[in-house]
């Protein structure tokens, strides 16, 4: 796949349906950025972005991959094919998400009881500075648990 040939493509069909790159972001649920990467070919759609568009500008999947119109419609049965395949990659994403939050929160609150001990340890520790380590950590676990949620 050609990537800049396959932007330059996506650009031509989204001037020929008259929309500016914001207003497909807004249609497509993205930023506007991310539509100018894929036009400038910096970065590809991901393959159920890839199927939308091809339902929205009336055009085959291989078409757009192929970065040209060759006129040959998508038969139903590689339509199906393909948007379980984008089901199953949007999933993993989500999963693979999800683990790395989990780990980023375990690592923080670790840190925290690591500092804590330390201080505990050292006889350096003040309550004040504990206080404010247990809640500077709260506050991170509950940002980064909050970025999962839409």
């Amino acid at each position: 796949m050609d990537l800049c040939k396959t932007g330059e493509f996506l650009r031509r069909l989204r001037t020929e349906k008259g929309l500016s790159q914001e207003q497909l972001a807004d249609q497509l649920g993205v930023a506007r950025r991310t539509v100018s990467r894929w036009e400038t070919g910096t970065n590809a759609p991901d393959l159920d972005i890839l199927i939308r568009l091809s339902d929205f500008y009336g055009v085959g999947l291989r078409d757009i991959l192929d970065g040209e119109r060759k006129d040959e419609p998508m038969s139903e049965e590689i339509r199906e094919t393909a948007e379980q395949i984008a089901e199953y990659s949007s999933g993993e994403k989500a999963r693979l998400l999800n683990r790395t939050r989990r780990a980023l929160i375990l690592g923080m609150a670790g840190f925290a009881a690591f500092v804590i001990l330390l201080l505990l340890l050292t006889g350096t520790a003040r309550s004040h500075e504990i206080l404010a380590i247990c809640c500077i950590t709260a506050v991170a676990v509950m940002a980064i648990a909050a970025s999962g949620r839409k």
